[in-house]
């Protein structure tokens, strides 16, 4: 059976019954076997602080981006150069792992103290697409609980963000792309079970990539993006312009870009010959 979960704009994220419940067998099956590596995303952080960030600037937030990784935090001021000149109306949350219940308490009243949906920006990876959907339930174990949702749309990682960095170098996607370990294939299968609508969501050659076995860091795509100036330049772009209820509009920008990529490539390649 699948249930409405909430209405991020124009298309309702679902989850399954089915898919919330080999979840929490999932869960409480791997934290009681100390035998094998835990994959992330298991673990419910509430705290301590140092695994939590939030920053909001000095004008009333446009939106509010949601990070996985503090490194990603880190990464956005850098980007900018510093606190000062990064955009005063965008809030910045960072949560490492899952969230917890308390964790996504204060972030539904943040998120309706301003009025706006959290954007998701994480790994494309098992660990981080439960993340998301626990934000979307309100509760690491994915209960349904009445008022618990928090607003939260997701951003990425998708084809969009494929071709606005991978389009540049193939080196720097394959030192972004590892393969899973076993128990993070296992936790992908229960990840298609539980998001019916998975590619719709990621895209097709995302999707593609984790059925390939492989997952996607995030921090890998950073030094790259502040070495090239016209790759921040374009991630910035995406930060402040991008959102997911404006998916037709980001496959014309997905393909734009591809086309923007080959021609570059054509042109480099006759300027080489000559």
């Amino acid at each position: 059976m699948i249930t409405r979960a909430i209405k991020p704009g124009h298309r309702t994220i679902r989850l399954t019954e089915k898919g919330e419940r080999s979840w929490r067998a999932f869960r409480s099956r791997s934290l009681r076997n100390r035998s094998e590596l835990l994959p992330d995303g298991l673990y419910a952080h509430g705290g301590p602080s140092h695994l939590s960030h939030l920053w909001i600037g000095s004008e009333t937030p446009k939106r509010i981006l949601y990070f996985t990784k503090n490194a990603v935090f880190r990464w956005w001021f850098s980007l900018f150069q510093g606190e000062i000149d990064a955009p005063q109306d965008v809030a910045i949350f960072s949560h490492g792992s899952l969230p917890s219940t308390r964790v996504c308490r204060f972030l539904k009243a943040t998120a309706n103290e301003l009025r706006l949906p959290l954007l998701f920006f994480g790994d494309l990876d098992p660990g981080d697409l439960i993340a998301f959907a626990a934000l979307i339930r309100g509760d690491p174990d994915l209960r349904r609980r009445k008022n618990r949702e928090v607003p939260v749309k997701y951003l990425g990682v998708t084809d969009l963000v494929l071709d606005i960095v991978f389009g540049r170098s193939a080196t720097l996607q394959r030192e972004a792309t590892l393969p899973m370990a076993e128990t993070e294939l296992r936790h992908f299968q229960l990840i298609e079970t539980l998001l019916p609508e998975l590619e719709a969501l990621i895209g097709s050659r995302s999707l593609s990539l984790l059925r390939s076995g492989k997952k996607l860091e995030v921090e890998a795509m950073l030094p790259a993006a502040l070495r090239e100036k016209k790759l921040g330049e374009e991630l910035k772009r995406f930060f402040l312009t991008a959102g997911p209820n404006m998916s037709r509009r980001s496959g014309i920008l997905a393909v734009n870009m591809r086309k923007q990529l080959l021609s570059r490539r054509v042109r480099k390649s006759a300027t080489t010959r000559n």
